[in-house]
């Protein structure tokens, strides 16, 4: 991260076969990417509301996530 950048901490709160809960802290509006497989269908939300499933790089999938701390599920 360039000098001066906060860092954007992680936590996995569950890992499950057709779920994933996580506690993202960040400074700034970012993409959060999940090193897993994209597949059309999957659903996204952040402090429970929906959101698109991006496509990252491709193969993997992500999710926008505002500043400020929130779970994403």
């Amino acid at each position: 991260r360039p000098a001066g950048k906060p860092a954007s901490k992680v936590r996995i709160v569950s890992y499950r076969r057709n779920s994933v809960t996580l506690e993202v802290e960040t400074a700034e509006h970012g993409v959060l990417v999940l090193h897993d497989s994209y597949y059309p269908g999957w659903e996204a939300r952040v402090d429970g509301a929906r959101r698109p499933v991006l496509r990252a790089n491709l193969l993997f999938r992500g999710v926008e996530v505002p500043a400020g701390t929130h779970r994403v599920e």
